[in-house]
């Protein structure tokens, strides 16, 4: 049977165990990652006692008057339901009838959940690419397409520095002078209560590339058991124009290969961005959509 557990009533150990165990656990389902964002704005679908799991947020929308509705927040790109044993194709429609009930806006299931429910209406897949780096990095870098071996070896000649940052401030300075789509204060806000929090388990990585003392591109990896997050980044013309982000993440590669198991991209629809991640060698870990 499926439970509805307020928030005000979660076993907080409990549940982050749940996603931790589970054969796919994701960074944005854990506890401190959502509260981080949203608050005490969600609650949890469970069965039995905590063997699966599935998080529900929620946040006021104008078409719904205001009326806090399901919907993912946002840098929250898979939630959906979680298994501590082995994903049963019939729990999983238990859980996704009581969704159903709930009335919901928008939700994202997670990769694991895509067998179950890719055929189910009003379901759309979404791409993500994510790379293995379990291997040397010498394996991965053959795997990269032949125009990114080329585009690396190119970056590896303009001189470009890199620096991890300590503080978040100077990383938060550059990015909202620099990136592509301007975001909202409230936007800016969820972001800067992540960052903290990720600075605080001491999970994530901040970097600028230099070039001859100006900087020009800077990125934020996040970090949770065996994956690493492509989270933020951001560039100027001249970090374009000298492939700095090429040369940043091919760097965090040839860091973290055999020591962690997955590079996650995060994917796009868009389709250059989506080429610029599937050129690295990723391939596209698709999760699905309800809308």
């Amino acid at each position: 049977m499926i439970h509805k557990i307020p928030y005000s009533e979660i076993d907080f150990d409990k549940y982050d165990s749940c996603i931790s165990g589970s054969s796919y656990p994701v960074i944005y389902a854990q506890s401190w990652f959502l509260r981080a964002l949203i608050k005490s704005d969600w609650e949890v679908l469970m069965y039995n006692d905590y063997e699966a799991v599935m998080p529900i947020t929620r946040a006021r929308m104008k078409k719904s008057l205001w009326k806090k509705s399901i919907i993912p927040p946002y840098f929250c790109q898979q939630l959906g339901v979680f298994f501590q044993k082995t994903p049963d194709s019939n729990i999983f429609n238990m859980f996704y009838e009581s969704f159903l009930k709930l009335n919901p806006v928008v939700y994202h299931f997670n990769h694991a959940n895509s067998n179950f429910i890719q055929n189910q209406n009003n379901i759309r897949l979404r791409t993500n690419y994510v790379l293995d780096i379990r291997p040397d990095y010498s394996e991965i870098f053959k795997n990269y397409s032949t125009s990114k071996r080329q585009t690396v070896r190119n970056a590896l000649r303009n001189n470009l520095e890199i620096i991890e940052l300590d503080d978040s401030k100077e990383f938060l300075q550059f990015f909202h002078k620099h990136q592509v789509a301007k975001e909202s204060f409230k936007i800016q806000q969820m972001r800067n209560s992540l960052i903290s929090e990720l600075i605080k388990r001491k999970s994530v990585e901040m970097y600028f590339v230099k070039k001859e003392e100006e900087i020009i591109a800077t990125a934020l990896f996040a970090f949770y058991q065996d994956r690493i997050y492509y989270l933020n980044s951001a560039s100027t013309t001249s970090g374009r124009k000298f492939l700095a982000m090429h040369f940043l993440i091919d760097f965090v590669i040839q860091k973290y290969a055999g020591k962690y198991n997955y590079f996650d991209f995060e994917g796009s629809e868009i389709p250059g961005v989506a080429e610029f991640m599937k050129s690295f060698g990723a391939e596209n870990q698709s999760f699905a959509i309800w809308a």
